[in-house]
């Protein structure tokens, strides 16, 4: 398993996440949200970072992304939804984790 060493947070998402969060929170009210990034260029970068960070493998599971790495909330976005925006809950997944974990918390079987 590859260590994450998580770099500085993105500064496109510096500037933006109080601002992003806000919105994301006025978008819960609806009855179907949306959850979006507001700028493709800021989530590319977010990608690339959290790539970067993991050695370009998946956090959970270590495989190259076959598909494209997603970028996955580790605090589901619905539950905490100030976390939504948050560097330290953002990790990059392959698409068949992120599928998996769905939107609840991680637990760990012990």
């Amino acid at each position: 398993m590859f260590r994450m060493n998580r770099r500085a947070e993105p500064a496109c998402l510096s500037i933006n996440k109080d601002a992003w969060t806000g919105d994301w929170v006025s978008e819960l009210k609806k009855s179907a949200p949306k959850f979006s990034w507001r700028s493709q260029t800021c989530k590319a970068s977010i990608v690339a970072q959290l790539m970067a960070c993991t050695n370009q493998h998946c956090s959970y599971c270590d495989v190259d992304p076959l598909l494209g790495p997603q970028i996955d909330h580790f605090f589901p976005k619905v539950e905490f939804p100030g976390l939504a925006y948050d560097w330290a809950n953002l990790y990059a997944a392959c698409s068949n984790c992120n599928q998996k974990k769905g939107s609840k918390v991680p637990t760990c079987d012990v």
